[in-house]
């Protein structure tokens, strides 16, 4: 359990792969969640975006995926599909305001977008930040805030997506 942000990630984590249509080792699955995560929480000690959302949006982003790649509206389908699960609703502690959030960042992560609040962004930079692992490089353009176009995370950030 991740006392800081009061979640049993082991919990979300089952629930998750017990729900993913892809090969939960695939490119998609487990191990991105876990980097995401982790991405996350890193960036949130600068940003101070709201950890819970960044662990929910971690394990739930990309949940409704129908393929690996050329999936754009899988962020959206993963909104409705939370929406209209009692059972993920149950896992899921958050006020309305930071269930928005969540839901805006898991339905428009692909989207390219930069633009939105903190934790929004945040939660969109510890996505891209794990771009490594399928061959997309440096493009600093591509991230929402100054911590995740820093040197020391991107080089940080490669190293952790190419490694585990």
């Amino acid at each position: 359990m991740l006392k800081m942000i009061n979640i049993n990630i082991r919990e979300v984590e089952d629930f998750a792969i017990s729900h993913f249509r892809l090969d939960p080792h695939g490119t998609h699955g487990l191990s991105h969640w876990r980097k995401v995560l982790k991405f996350g929480l890193v960036l949130s000690e600068e940003t101070e975006a709201c950890k819970a959302v960044i662990a929910y949006f971690a394990y739930f982003h990309d949940i409704m995926r129908k393929m690996e790649y050329a999936d754009f509206d899988h962020g959206r389908r993963s909104v409705e599909f939370i929406k209209n699960s009692s059972e993920a609703q149950a896992l899921i502690h958050l006020d309305g305001n930071e269930m928005d959030n969540l839901f805006y960042a898991i339905a428009c992560h692909a989207d390219g977008l930069t633009e939105a609040n903190t934790t929004v962004q945040t939660c969109w930079d510890a996505d891209r930040l794990d771009l490594f692992r399928v061959g997309i490089r440096r493009h600093s353009i591509i991230f929402c805030t100054q911590q995740a176009r820093s040197k020391n995370i991107l080089d940080w950030a490669e190293k952790t997506s190419l490694s585990e």
